[in-house]
């Protein structure tokens, strides 16, 4: 299977998710819990999956992290990363205190979960425009564009959960 599948007459951006992890991996020098940039990558009928923990530094507080590619509603697709921070350390007043000041800084948004007792940094990208249709050549400059709107979104979810994990 391809890793842009598609599930029906929509494609799913799988390898755009993908090369906006490993490129985000390599900028910010993430360092996940599975060895390299090797993600496994879950097939579900319309949503492809990707876990796996990450830290900033070696003696740093593990972030779990999900991201995945699907059908949005329409028909559209989209790609989302989520990646929680363990807030266990903070009562709810100064977690949400901590969420705001995040929010703040313009990053990806923060909000606080306060049954898991996590900060949760979460944004979501839907391809409204033109999408690649099955048998029809692709536009290198829309792709361009979803791979570059992609790593902008890691670039800000990563920074906003970097922010979290040193307000904890």
């Amino acid at each position: 299977m391809s890793p842009n599948a598609y599930r029906g007459d929509c494609p799913l951006y799988t390898d755009v998710l993908l090369g906006a992890l490993r490129r985000a991996t390599f900028g910010l020098d993430l360092r996940w819990r599975a060895p390299g940039d090797q993600f496994i990558v879950t097939r579900e009928e319309k949503v492809d999956r990707i876990r796996d923990a990450f830290r900033f530094d070696d003696d740093g507080l593990w972030l779990e992290m999900e991201a995945q590619a699907s059908e949005h509603a329409a028909t559209l697709p989209s790609v989302r990363i989520r990646v929680s921070v363990p807030a266990s350390g903070l009562d709810a007043d100064a977690a949400l205190r901590a969420a705001n000041a995040v929010n703040g800084r313009g990053l990806a948004p923060v909000h606080y979960d306060q049954g898991k007792r996590t900060l949760v940094v979460q944004q979501t990208i839907v391809f409204t425009g033109f999408n690649e249709t099955p048998g029809v050549e692709s536009n290198a400059d829309f792709a361009f564009a979803r791979q570059e709107a992609t790593l902008n979104m890691a670039s800000a979810v990563f920074a906003a959960a970097h922010a979290c994990a040193q307000a904890v």
